[in-house]
């Protein structure tokens, strides 16, 4: 899938596979993007590639170039937060997810929160490698949710992305979408 975003004075349009997409029926029109005030370090997504063996999109990259700097603001909507919904065992069937702070740039910390959460998710054992655990889930985060994780999930495709929630309360794993283009058309405003 090929994906090209810019932003119209904040707001974001959407190419897939060279044609417009038409946003109208998402709550894509009441978020307002931050533009990144700085470039990617593309030596540390490079680095990130290596350790998990896996290709980041270079879409993702241009969309955190363009709409990743701070919490999207909601204009001419009664919501406050952007929310996604995940597959959980806590909220039944679907839950939603408010995701209060912003986009992660390709830093360190991005990985020492994967290793952060591979603890959890090999139930605070301190016998296990958490490193080789989070190399394993190939799971790349993309928005803080309450501490929890959304994360572009690499685990069944090293070069397309599907999106899943990484709860820390339950340890596990929760699907959110089938790709990127997806999570966004499906974003949620409460």
């Amino acid at each position: 899938m090929e994906l090209n975003f810019d932003t119209n004075n904040g707001f974001l349009n959407i190419q897939r596979n060279g044609k417009a997409v038409k946003s109208h029926k998402t709550m894509l029109p009441f978020i307002h993007w931050n533009p990144y005030p700085k470039a990617q370090n593309l030596d540390y997504v490079r680095e990130i590639e290596q350790l998990w063996d896996i290709k980041i999109p270079q879409y993702y990259i241009d969309f955190l170039t363009l709409a990743g700097a701070d919490k999207p603001s909601i204009t001419n909507h009664y919501g406050e937060n952007i929310a996604c919904r995940a597959t959980t065992n806590r909220g039944g069937k679907y839950e939603l997810i408010p995701m209060f702070e912003c986009f992660y740039n390709f830093d360190y910390d991005l990985i020492s929160t994967m290793t952060e959460f591979a603890y959890y998710y090999d139930d605070e054992n301190d016998d296990i490698d958490h490193d080789e655990t989070a190399k394993q889930l190939k799971l790349l985060p993309i928005y803080n949710a309450n501490g929890s994780l959304v994360c572009l999930d690499f685990s069944k495709d090293p070069s397309n992305p599907s999106v899943s929630f990484a709860d820390i309360e339950e340890s596990d794993v929760y699907h959110v979408a089938d790709s990127f283009y997806d999570f966004l058309m499906e974003l949620e405003i409460c």
